[in-house]
């Protein structure tokens, strides 16, 4: 509940009785809802922002969701989050098709810079077991072998990756399903549909 005293002290702070009921709806604490400037005062914050290279969006996230005093946010450097742009257009410029996020990503994960720059996507330099499972997968289909028989005898048979990727499939397999497509086109129902 708001005194007559409160809305003196908001006024005197240079809050309007209107801003300061609309703070106390909102949720604000009474404390803060009369002593935080209107945003006309946030101006001489958003200036000293401008000269330390720091947006007035920023600024607001810093305070409002953050909680840091206005002088903080308006003061404090940014991270240094393009640190790695350079190396990112590096991996760009090798043909990696990756987003930059994916890139930071890897970083994050302790990739090195040139793993990260050279590593193709869905390859992690430090998952060995992967990367050659997925080198045969792809040795594999260069042989007519579908990703499904590969997967199948690796994970279902037990063969290893090489003999997985290589071996031909059993020919009366083949015979059944080519023979299989040649009864369906040769039935006289298939023009029915």
């Amino acid at each position: 509940m708001l005194t007559i005293k409160d809305i003196k002290t908001a006024e005197r702070n240079g809050i309007t009785e209107g801003a300061l009921r609309s703070r106390i709806s909102n949720g604000w604490s009474k404390e803060d809802a009369l002593t935080f400037p209107m945003r006309k005062k946030l101006d001489k914050y958003y200036d000293i922002a401008k000269k330390n290279g720091i947006s007035k969006q920023l600024v607001r996230v810093r305070h409002y969701q953050y909680g840091w005093s206005l002088e903080r946010a308006a003061t404090e450097p940014k991270q240094v989050v393009d640190r790695y742009l350079k190396d990112y257009k590096k991996a760009v410029n090798n043909g990696l098709d990756l987003s930059y996020q994916s890139f930071l990503k890897r970083i994050e994960k302790g990739w090195t810079v040139e793993e990260a720059i050279t590593t193709p996507k869905r390859q992690n330099p430090k998952n060995k077991k992967l990367n050659e499972y997925q080198k045969y997968r792809d040795i594999a289909l260069a042989n007519g072998i579908s990703f499904q028989t590969y997967s199948a005898r690796v994970r279902n048979y037990g063969w290893n990756y090489e003999r997985a990727a290589t071996e031909p499939i059993n020919k009366k397999y083949q015979r059944k399903k080519k023979r299989a497509m040649e009864v369906e086109v040769k039935s006289p129902h298939s023009s029915w549909f």
